[in-house]
This record gives structure tokens, C-alpha cells and sequence, in this order.
């Protein structure tokens, strides 16, 4: 009963703060742009785009960001329920294996999002934009992004 209570709590708050995660933090962005800077590349947000690829990459962000935010709001409480499975001295290592086996699921299934999400910005994307672009960080379970 303990566990349910503080699952629905932990869904209840990121739930009430998903829009401010979308917009990220200082610090990420601080992040996010020193990785930029030093692999000569340009992130998606500092990129100038036509009308109609701003639109469109609009559009498919939109159409990605609930997904992620599931995923990641998945991945969080997944990885608590781990974690309290491993102080429970009653756990047995079975039980601990499932968990981490559903952790490897929910990661495999966040890498495939977010390489989809990709592949259709890069559709977007001019081949000269494609270069240039930066790829990492953009996206990560741990980071937010824009």
C-alpha cells in the first residue's frame, strides 16, 4: 500500500511540473551548449530555420514530448522502486533482476523515441543543417529538453 501511495504522489508532481521540464534549466542549458562548442556543432535551438522548418520541427516536438516525458516519469519511479527493493533486506534477488529488467525495457524503448524523434527532425533538416547539427544532449532520460 506504501508503494502505491508513493507511486501515485511521485506521478502526481511530475504531472505538475512536465510544462516547466520542458523548458529545462539553466544549467542544462549551460550544458547543452559546452558540449556544442566543443564538437564545432549547433545545437537545434541556436539553429536559424525557414518559416515553414520551424513549423514543422514545432510540430514534430509536440508530437514527441508527451512520449518522452512519460518515458522519463516511467524510468524515475522505476528506478525508486528499484532502489527500495534493494534496501528491503526481505527482497529476494529475483524480484531485484525483474525490476532491472523493466529498467532496460523503458530505456530501450526511450532510446527508440528519441532516434525517431531524430530521424524526422533530420528529415526537416537541410544536408547543410545535417552537418552542423548536434545530436547529443539534445534528448537524454536524465536531461530535459526543449
Amino acid at each position: 500500500m506504501r508503494n502505491y501511495f508513493l507511486i501515485a504522489i511521485i506521478f502526481i508532481f511530475l504531472g505538475s511540473f512536465a510544462p516547466l521540464w520542458a523548458q529545462g534549466s539553466v544549467e542544462e542549458k549551460k550544458d547543452n551548449n559546452a558540449v556544442s562548442e566543443s564538437k564545432d556543432c549547433i545545437p537545434l535551438s541556436k539553429m536559424e530555420f525557414s518559416s515553414g522548418q520551424a513549423e514543422a520541427i514545432e510540430a514534430i516536438r509536440s508530437s514527441y514530448r508527451r512520449r518522452i516525458l512519460q518515458l522519463r516519469s516511467d524510468l524515475m519511479v522505476k528506478r525508486i522502486e528499484i532502489r527500495n527493493l534493494l534496501n528491503d533486506p526481505e527482497t529476494g534477488e529475483e524480484k531485484v533482476l525483474v525490476k532491472a529488467g523493466e529498467i532496460e525495457d523503458l530505456n530501450r524503448a526511450f532510446d527508440r523515441v528519441v532516434l525517431n524523434y531524430q530521424l524526422e527532425i533530420r528529415r526537416v533538416l537541410s544536408p547543410e543543417q545535417i552537418k552542423v547539427w548536434c545530436t547529443s544532449g539534445e534528448m537524454s532520460a536524465k536531461r530535459d529538453w526543449k
